[in-house]
């Protein structure tokens, strides 16, 4: 996975230390944001919009003749690169990382100027994704 999407975690940081001192581990909320974030971004995907709920542009005419299969469907060919959407749970538990094995998708989420392909970016944590995660971890950690 390439990219890396970082977001204040204060909340939910403050959420831990309290679970923590009752004995709880922070590794036991990171599996579900990333089963939530792995449904969230497939959603996106299928709903042809970015992170932020912006809209997809459009693929263009001539791009959508030349698909052999798929043709409305935006960021999707072949399926393997949304079927590369996976989660890591690393740094011995402390780090979830999300994001796509396949290497193509690199040039549909970079922001970095380009001639063909615009940014098409599902990965991202939106205001309702981290009211949904807090919500995640107040269950979790019964607080």
């Amino acid at each position: 996975m390439g990219f890396k999407i970082e977001f204040d975690t204060g909340k939910l940081d403050r959420i831990a230390r309290e679970y923590t001192k009752r004995g709880g581990k922070m590794a036991e909320l990171l599996p579900q944001v990333g089963e939530y974030m792995e449904r969230t971004v497939f959603n996106r995907i299928g709903a042809k919009e970015d992170w932020r709920g912006q809209p997809f542009k459009e693929l263009s005419p001539d791009y959508k003749r030349s698909k052999k299969k798929n043709r409305d469907r935006i960021l999707v060919a072949t399926g393997r690169m949304v079927d590369s959407l996976t989660y890591d749970i690393v740094e011995s538990g402390k780090e979830l990382r999300v994001g796509f094995g396949d290497k193509k998708a690199r040039y549909h989420m970079s922001s970095e100027p380009r001639s063909k392909i615009p940014e098409r970016n599902p990965l991202g944590i939106s205001q309702k994704d981290k009211r949904e995660i807090e919500k995640l971890a107040n269950e979790i950690y019964q607080l």
